[in-house]
């Protein structure tokens, strides 16, 4: 790759970037563990707290424990999404790095 293309991946990269779905997805997982938490009498931050005896207690009935695992599902579908880009702009940056060296 020539070393304005990959110059130009970098721009399209950080250009394309969208750091308001970045704080949204943080926003949408900290409201979910905050729901779950509440839900499951969790005082604790630390996820490891939310045991599977907590969401398998008798209270929680299989349409709130499909909503949490349709909500998690999303949720970790556009964590991907974005670790996917964050990995594509590194890769540039590194290609566009190594090509400046040279």
């Amino acid at each position: 790759m020539a070393q304005s293309d990959s110059k130009s991946t970098v721009v399209h990269c950080l250009e394309n970037f969208d750091w308001e779905e970045v704080t949204d997805v943080q926003q949408c997982s900290g409201n979910w563990f905050d729901e779950v938490r509440r839900e499951l009498n969790v005082e604790s931050d630390d996820a490891t707290e939310l045991t599977k005896q907590k969401f398998n207690s008798n209270k929680n009935r299989k349409d709130t424990l499909s909503t949490w695992l349709h909500e998690a599902a999303i949720i970790m579908e556009r964590q991907i999404d974005i670790i996917s880009n964050f990995k594509n702009t590194i890769s540039a940056q590194k290609t566009e790095l190594i090509e400046d060296k040279t």
